[in-house]
């Protein structure tokens, strides 16, 4: 469907729509690796929380060498200027002739893009970092500490999160709230762990929560996969994330 020789053997083919099902013709562009990496949303997210944006770690990547936790990010602070530089006006190229946010920066481009069709991509989850090194929160508004959160590890990181999730142990911590592990398990094919969680304060209106643990370039990424009236709806929906059947019925949390 793509038709052309790559620039250089380091070129490789972006869709610009992120679905790689999608090989249609406008939808394809060559990239390079650094393009690729930095089209990303987890990759930029990451730049842009240890460099303070993009568009500054491109200013000048030698500036952050050895900075990123993640070892596998030391070969984008060797890049020259000359490609940062035309890594950035490519970008900048992209983003204007798509529908550059107004007023917005290249970063903000990058997590609110555009289909080839001028159609919005499906937002961008929010990835914020935790109080706890090593770990992210997606879609999770309140820095927080998550105590069980591995600092080291040897073989599998999510095997290893996993072991330390015993029932009762603090699971989520800040400033306004506490949760307590009530159950996990690992799913999606060992790459993911789904954690019910119970608010140990016991004030809140939904006292019940599902959370999701991925590994994502070097970090724990804690995703919220939402909050709960009763434990029969997080019981419905961690059995739900894991793909099986659920069996148990209806309850307040699918109508509020």
């Amino acid at each position: 469907a793509f038709h052309g020789e790559a620039p250089t053997k380091e070129h490789v083919v972006d869709h610009i729509d992120t679905n790689r099902q999608n090989n249609r013709p406008n939808n394809l562009r060559w990239v390079t690796k650094l393009e690729n990496i930095i089209l990303n949303p987890i990759t930029a997210r990451r730049i842009a929380i240890v460099c303070g944006s993009v568009e500054e770690f491109l200013e000048d990547p030698s500036k952050f060498r050895g900075k990123f936790p993640d070892p596998s990010y030391d070969w984008m602070c060797a890049v020259s200027e000359d490609e940062a530089m035309d890594c950035r006006e490519r970008l900048s190229a992209w983003a204007k002739s798509e529908k550059f946010p107004i007023g917005g920066s290249l970063d903000g481009w990058i997590f609110t893009r555009y289909t080839s069709n001028g159609d919005p991509l499906e937002r961008a989850p929010i990835l914020i970092e935790a109080l706890t090194p090593n770990a992210l929160q997606r879609d999770w508004q309140k820095p927080s500490e998550f105590p069980c959160c591995p600092q080291e590890y040897v073989g599998n990181p999510i095997e290893e999160y996993s072991k330390r999730l015993n029932a009762g142990a603090i699971f989520c911590s800040n400033n306004t709230y506490s949760s307590s592990v009530y159950k996990s398990t690992i799913g999606n094919g060992g790459n993911s762990i789904y954690v019910i969680t119970r608010n140990e304060d016991g004030d809140g209106m939904k006292g019940w929560a599902l959370a999701e643990i991925t590994f994502e370039d070097g970090m724990f990424v804690h995703t919220s996969k939402g909050t709960f009236f009763e434990q029969n709806g997080a019981e419905k929906y961690y059995t739900l994330s894991q793909g099986l059947e659920w069996t148990g019925g209806d309850g307040i949390d699918d109508y509020c």
